[in-house]
């Protein structure tokens, strides 16, 4: 497999694939997205067309391509072309309407559902903030229909049952709505006799947006759940698995995929393997959330080097030989643990977390609304409350200035605190219902990054100008748990792994 190029720009050169795509009645379609297979890789290639209705792809291997046009609302197309070193072929796609409504559904985002069915605002937040986690970003909700009797025997069993199965020790904080409420509700628009709802799409991609090129390279074992993915320097993008013992290394050049079995777990609930980071010694250091432990591999010698139980680490310093912690740090030698004591609560979300260059640890406070600043020399932790009531901020990393970025759940922003000022800015995407998980940062041109799980958009801020820019997905149900940004690369890469689809993708965009 050959490596994909791209110029400054972005620049084509020989480029193997560009064409027109249009509707029936001959008016140019923005925002398509074009996607070219080839036979026997592990990775598509996607473009958009532009607001003239063109697209082109960068170079490209020789062999034989699939190319796919699609949009929502539109009836896809594909076409089957060899090609080989230097020569380009004119495609040009004629998209027709889809009328099947089964065919509209599927097409949808999960914010594009919602915003196509019957009743207020206040009920479609409340399947939004609380059926959107467990159920594969609403996909899945969609998919059945019961009676508001059934409904609510269903609501109760999931109040009591989180993520991974477990039984949580408390009952839900229902959002926007009692169990009652969602259960009458879901009747109305997931009942027995209820009709498909009408798909309103939203705008398809133009201007910046249509300028992205995305790589998906997809997992090669069934079931893969991608949690995080960082990025070694190497050419290498390396990932955890949230379900299975598996931490996975691709070859971004070669589309190659290598995996390594971890330590079985015990008996219990899956790993929930998280927060994972790549070390100043090159290795890859990886928590297991539901098995309370921490994992050291050694690229080099491709074997774990380091397992240490009841511990959970978010950096390391390999200067004075500590693993550093939100409520610990420990002698990477001796073992020995060091746990902190603050003097409030330090409740929040329980990876993604941040430290400074001055050991401060950033924390979001999904259940609260807060973003929590925790020094755990003198145990004082500061709240930062969210503009945004309830936003549940999430996953954070530190910028350039070492401002804070995060991932607003519930409120559906983008989070940027001021760590000087203490002020917070909310960034808003242009659609409804977002959700974002966390936020990653370009270092080097001073760009925030987040992924909104509902509409499948990778979007970009520029703190500078405010300037929002929403790149769509071309496969849906992306459940982006993390941004990694390369910036060796021109323009930058940003990674992005697919938890929902199992794909490991990567989106270039010009400035």
């Amino acid at each position: 497999m050959a490596l994909i190029t791209f110029s400054a720009s972005i620049g084509f050169g020989a480029s193997p694939f560009a064409g027109f795509v249009k509707d029936t009645s001959g008016v140019a379609l923005n925002g398509v997205f074009v996607s070219a297979k080839r036979e026997g890789s592990t990775y598509s290639v996607t473009v958009y067309s532009d607001d003239a209705g063109r697209f082109r792809f960068p170079e490209l291997a020789s062999g034989t391509y699939t190319i796919t046009a699609h949009a929502g609302g539109f009836q896809s197309r594909n076409s089957k072309v060899a090609v080989k070193d230097g020569q380009t072929v004119p495609l040009d796609f004629t998209l027709g309407t889809e009328t099947n409504p089964v065919e509209l559904l599927k097409q949808a985002t999960a914010s594009e559902w919602l915003a196509s069915l019957p009743g207020t605002e206040k009920q479609k937040y409340a399947l939004n903030k609380n059926c959107g986690s467990c159920h594969h970003n609403l996909y899945q909700l969609r998919d059945y229909h019961f009676t508001k009797s059934d409904w609510s025997k269903i609501i109760t069993v999931m109040g009591r049952i989180d993520v991974i199965g477990e039984l949580r020790g408390r009952g839900p904080h229902w959002r926007d709505g009692s169990e009652e409420d969602m259960a009458e509700y879901l009747e109305l628009v997931q009942g027995p006799i209820s009709p498909l709802p009408k798909i309103r799409f939203f705008p398809q991609a133009a201007g910046k947006a249509t300028q992205a090129i995305i790589t998906e390279y997809r997992i090669p074992r069934e079931n893969a759940v991608p949690h995080d993915v960082m990025w070694d320097g190497e050419g290498n993008a390396w990932y955890n698995d949230f379900k299975t013992d598996y931490l996975g290394k691709l070859n971004a050049k070669t589309g190659e995929f290598k995996e390594y079995k971890m330590p079985s777990v015990p008996r219990g609930p899956h790993p929930g393997s998280s927060n994972m980071f790549i070390g100043e010694d090159h290795n890859v250091w990886m928590n297991q959330r539901n098995q309370d432990r921490f994992i050291r591999f050694d690229p080099r010698t491709e074997k774990v080097i380091g397992l240490w139980n009841h511990v959970r680490f978010i950096r390391v310093d390999m200067q004075r030989g500590v693993a550093l912690g939100t409520d610990m740090q420990m002698d990477l030698k001796t073992g020995q643990v060091l746990r902190y004591k603050y003097k409030s609560s330090t409740s929040g979300y329980e990876s993604g977390h941040a430290m400074n260059s001055q050991g401060m640890i950033y924390k979001g406070g999904i259940e609260d609304g807060v973003v929590r600043l925790l020094n755990p020399e003198t145990g004082a932790v500061i709240n930062y409350p969210t503009p945004t009531p309830d936003a549940g901020p999430r996953r954070t990393s530190l910028d350039w200035e070492e401002n804070l970025w995060f991932g607003e759940w519930y409120g559906g922003k983008i989070g940027r605190l001021n760590t000087k000022t203490g002020k917070i800015t909310e960034y808003t995407p242009a659609v409804p219902f977002p959700a974002f998980y966390q936020a990653g940062v370009d270092l080097k041109n001073h760009m925030g990054w987040s992924f909104d799980w509902r509409s499948d958009r990778l979007v970009r801020v520029n703190p500078k100008t405010g300037e929002i820019t929403e790149f769509p997905m071309p496969t849906l149900d992306v459940e982006g748990r993390w941004t990694a940004v390369d910036t060796t690369t021109d323009p930058p890469s940003v990674w992005i792994p697919g938890a929902g689809n199992g794909l490991i993708i990567r989106v270039q965009a010009p400035l």
